[in-house]
């Protein structure tokens, strides 16, 4: 009876660490394939995608606008998200090819708005749904870059307190798929005012920074740059007034499972704007 009693406990032991190390296999191996999915973005042998986000401040003059494009390029970005491009679909095509890659557009009109999403030209992808908001406010992509699709979100927010704005959003992303978000722009509000804000009133867009929330823990995505960074003072808009009022209004949330492979995540001085580049690798 007591050789029978140590035999099945063998048995349910070497099964048990069978079960584990194959769960451990298949683990690593998701992991490893989310975080090696931009890996694959190149045709060069780079290692790893760039992506940046910045509120351009109208590219309607062609001095700015190739001056801003070729900043991009010798930052060495292959994903740039702008907002504030002030683009009209006339244009569009002329602008494509003064970028020299990909590019996709949601036009506002020739004085506000619109958003755009620039590839750099040796980035290998194929754009698989697409959904362009009419009025410039957001461009949502699935991106299918070798075997893996990234949903991107290219954001310019309401500069008035819209959470209808926002409240769209779970519906919307809904239709794709939403494995492998990344969402950056100017979102028009801050998270907190204590860490987000200096000087000026004590006043945000706050129903549409909730609104926001509920997508975020929707979707279980990250503020990465404030996940790295909980209790710094940094900003990404700096006002012309006196004194300078300061806020984080620019920033990416990124699913929770492909967070773990973004580093180098920054601000740094944007060109022409008074909004910093919000930039991360992956």
């Amino acid at each position: 009876m007591f050789s029978f009693f140590l035999f099945n406990f063998f048995l349910f032991f070497v099964s048990s660490f069978v079960i584990f190390a194959i769960f451990h296999l298949i683990f690593n191996t998701y992991v490893n394939n989310v975080g090696h999915c931009l890996y694959k973005l190149y045709v060069h042998g780079d290692t790893e995608g760039y992506v940046c986000t910045c509120n351009a401040r109208g590219l309607r003059q062609q001095n700015k606008r190739r001056g801003v494009f070729a900043f991009l390029h010798n930052l060495k970005f292959d994903i740039c998200f702008l907002q504030e491009t002030h683009s009209d679909h006339r244009e569009a095509r002329y602008w494509q090819n003064e970028w020299g890659g990909k590019a996709v557009f949601s036009h506002g009109n020739t004085a506000s708005r619109g958003v755009c999403i620039l590839f750099k030209l040796t980035v290998s992808f194929d754009i698989i749904k697409m959904d362009v908001h009419d009025a410039g406010r957001y461009i949502i992509l699935d991106l299918k870059v070798h075997d893996c699709i990234f949903t991107l979100l290219c954001v310019y927010g309401p500069n008035v307190d819209d959470p209808m704005f926002y409240q769209s959003f779970v519906p919307l992303l809904s239709n794709f798929q939403c494995d492998n978000i990344i969402i950056g722009g100017d979102f028009n509000f801050v998270f907190n005012l204590d860490l987000d804000k200096q000087n000026g009133n004590r006043r945000s867009n706050f129903h549409a920074r909730d609104e926001c929330m509920k997508v975020m823990n929707y979707f279980d995505l990250r503020d990465i740059w404030r996940e790295r960074n909980p209790r710094l003072k940094y900003f990404s808009w700096r006002s012309n007034v006196t004194p300078g009022i300061n806020c984080r209004l620019d920033f990416f949330l990124i699913s929770r499972k492909l967070a773990v492979n973004v580093h180098s995540d920054k601000f740094s001085s944007g060109l022409c704007s008074d909004h910093s580049i919000v930039s991360f690798i992956i």
